[in-house]
């Protein structure tokens, strides 16, 4: 059933502005990190390893505090979406689908999407890098951290779990695109204006700075990292199995 589920949904959103938020996404970062990459001005002292650190550092910031938690709002908007413009919970739920199901597969649809778009940024990161060396000729070329950019990219989707499953809930709860868009936002400046506050510890219990702390910076230790992965994770999991089992209990959407 669940296989069924999701093969109804891939149908349902194709040529939808959820794919489309996906695609653009990654698209406007990584255009808009090459025009700052022209304005930095590596040292060729540096080794082209330190070099790579330092860009991708840069890059990754940009996306996780900027891009992906408008993204998310933007997703999890699109895909409820879906339903609450044709009226058609009434119609799923009437078949013999669990309710929770349902709910589950808006959850993975946008946790994929967001993953989608995070290593296709991670990608176009490494363009932009590579094209700044044309320019530079510092040798970058052989250097590409593959691995690191994958690992960053995992990193950042389990970090971002919980903030997947509180954007679904209100925008699969209440009704309307710009309520879940303008409380995503509300929320990404609330954790902007609470991050440099130290005595609120926003580094691991607030959802939208979580997945910042995941890059590795001169500041930060690994096992800081390792920890908001963990905590992102773990939160992540048990919020989607709360979201479902809260939406499934309640008959009718706001």
């Amino acid at each position: 059933m669940m296989r069924a589920l999701l093969m109804a949904e891939a149908i349902k959103i194709r040529r939808h502005s959820a794919t489309w938020f996906a695609v653009a996404a990654p698209v406007v970062a990584v255009g808009l990190f090459l025009i700052t990459l022209f304005g930095q001005s590596p040292t060729p002292k540096m080794s082209p390893d330190a070099i790579w650190r330092a860009l991708m550092r840069g890059g990754w910031t940009w996306w996780l505090a900027v891009f992906l938690p408008l993204l998310i709002a933007l997703e999890a908007a699109a895909l409820a979406n879906l339903e609450h413009e044709a009226q058609q919970w009434k119609q799923l739920f009437a078949g013999p689908v669990p309710r929770w199901q349902e709910y589950a597969v808006k959850l993975l649809f946008c946790g994929g999407l967001v993953a989608a778009s995070t290593l296709a940024f991670g990608v176009g990161l490494v363009a932009d890098v590579l094209i700044l060396d044309l320019f530079n000729r510092l040798n970058l070329v052989t250097h590409v951290p593959w691995a690191d950019l994958a690992a960053q990219a995992g990193r950042a989707v389990l970090a971002s779990l919980p903030m997947i499953a509180i954007q679904n809930w209100i925008s699969l709860r209440y009704r309307g695109f710009a309520v879940s868009a303008g409380a995503g936002l509300a929320l990404l400046l609330t954790g902007a204006f609470l991050a440099p506050v130290r005595p609120f510890h926003t580094k691991f219990w607030y959802p939208w700075t979580l997945p910042s702390f995941t890059v590795l910076t001169l500041e930060s230790q690994v096992e800081d990292i390792h920890t908001a992965v963990v905590v992102g994770c773990v939160a992540g999991v048990v919020a989607c199995a709360v979201v479902c089992w809260e939406l499934a209990r309640k008959r009718e959407v706001s």
